[in-house]
């Protein structure tokens, strides 16, 4: 029940927004995606099991509530809550697909839109004054369903409550890796892990603090390989397809763990109704949709960045998941061909730079840093006692600036956020001439929209 509730909760957004904002033929094909994946959901054990609820899992409940309070009920004033309220907004208040009109041109919004879709509809039906709340619900569901999925085998209340801790607060080395370079970065809200200049790779805490529309669907598909891995082969393309809409960047960090998943189980297992047939259906307009006017986002490999060297390269890959993931080599055995997979994976992640801020390392480590936070997690609970030392003093070590962070902008009186923010605000405060890729990072022209074989795309008509 546990595994069809987290599918079911990935692709509800998906398909409100493919048969909202779709024109006609791509709204027959997602219905085709949809019929594919009930029918194949109602033919599998999906619905059968045994990860279900049970009331021993209330501390999940409890911290992913009082967690999920504090990154989305108040948020900081920062550029993402900005740009967060001026989607979740134009959405509750315009017909969809939403038209923008900045610039003095007229743009339509194209956006990894699972996240905002759910609370912006609610809104747009019972009262915008209503929002925040909806969100609330929204992503704490996403939170708990993820916890859920990723410590369901746990037990004891002791132990949920060492789970969650660690998860939210796990983290690379990155005070060792800033003082050891020199460059300490300055102590406010949520701590910037840019130490080395060219890259970043958060934690739990501070993605959901500034960005949920990407970590809620990454840690939810995260989630279901690690909870039950046998079941998620068998919808894996369909993961990493719903994922995209969430986060494409999580969707490509979904990859080699799915891969991995089918060569464990066999790939055969991975050959079903919905990975062959829901699942290219939705990659196809998901992709179609997100990539237009993907051309104008930066992308570089990242010895061009004029920060870049061998050492800084060596040591963020060293600090921030190589030192991680040799502590879980010796005490988790068993999962060596997974912590091989993962370390490859990133290593090959940090060579390339794509986005305004390397979006694509940031966003796409998501998936593989959940699973390394849950396995230490479980090293932490089964070591002996060195080795249990050990963790520690890393986990500690690693959630220093995460928790000092977090208290130095909750004590301090810092702005929070315009929850009124539309696009018209936003792009005043972040000007085109200024940002342009911030503006292509959700926005296209409207006489740019895709046509295929002479159909839009999207039911809005170019003039």
């Amino acid at each position: 029940m546990l595994f069809a509730f987290a599918i079911s909760y990935l692709a509800i957004p998906v398909f409100l927004v493919l048969f909202t904002f779709f024109s006609l033929p791509f709204m027959l094909l997602s219905a085709v995606a949809l019929v594919a994946l009930v029918f194949g959901m109602s033919r599998s054990r999906c619905t059968q099991s045994s990860n279900n609820f049970s009331i021993n899992y209330w501390p999940l409940l409890l911290v992913a509530l009082v967690v999920t309070y504090l990154c989305v009920v108040s948020p900081f004033k920062i550029w993402d809550w900005e740009k967060h309220f001026a989607v979740l907004n134009t959405l509750a208040a315009s017909a969809w697909p939403p038209l923008v009109n900045v610039h003095e041109q007229v743009w339509f919004l194209r956006y990894y839109l699972a996240w905002y879709a759910v609370p912006a509809l609610f809104a747009k039906i019972f009262g915008a004054q209503l929002l925040t709340f909806f969100m609330f619900i929204w992503t704490a569901t996403g939170v708990f369903t993820a916890l859920l999925l990723a410590f369901h085998s746990l037990r004891k209340v002791s132990h949920l409550f060492i789970a969650v801790t660690v998860f939210f607060l796990f983290s690379g080395l990155d005070l060792v890796g800033a003082v050891f370079n020199g460059s300490l970065p300055q102590l406010y809200p949520h701590w910037p892990q840019i130490w080395a200049g060219w890259g970043e790779i958060w934690p739990a805490l501070t993605g959901l603090a500034w960005t949920p529309q990407h970590v809620i669907g990454g840690w939810v598909a995260a989630g279901m390989f690690l909870g039950n891995r046998a079941l998620a082969v068998r919808y894996s393309a369909v993961i990493v397809a719903l994922t995209a809409l969430w986060s494409p960047f999580c969707a490509i960090g979904l990859i080699p763990i799915a891969g991995w998943a089918a060569l464990k189980d066999g790939y055969r297992s991975a050959i079903t109704l919905p990975n062959l047939i829901a699942a290219p259906l939705i990659a196809v307009c998901v992709g179609m949709y997100l990539l237009q006017g993907a051309g104008q986002v930066p992308f570089m490999y990242v010895w061009q960045h004029a920060s870049f060297s061998i050492l800084s390269f060596t040591l963020f890959c060293g600090f921030e998941f190589l030192f991680a993931l040799a502590i879980l080599w010796r005490a988790k055995s068993a999962e060596r061909d997974l912590l091989g997979v993962l370390g490859i994976f990133l290593t090959a992640l940090c060579l390339v730079r794509f986005g305004v801020l390397n979006d694509l390392l940031m966003r796409g480590a998501i998936p593989a840093i959940c699973i390394v936070a849950v396995l230490m997690v479980k090293a932490l609970l089964a070591s002996g006692k060195l080795q249990r030392e050990l963790i520690i003093t890393y986990l500690c070590v690693g959630a220093f600036p995460v928790v000092f962070a977090l208290a130095k902008g909750y004590s301090a009186s810092m702005d929070r956020v315009d929850k009124h923010m539309n696009f018209n605000k936003l792009t005043s405060l972040y000007t085109y001439a200024e940002h342009p890729y911030m503006t292509y990072s959700y926005l296209v022209r409207k006489n740019n929209l895709r046509q295929v074989w002479g159909v839009p795309l999207l039911r809005t008509t170019v003039q």
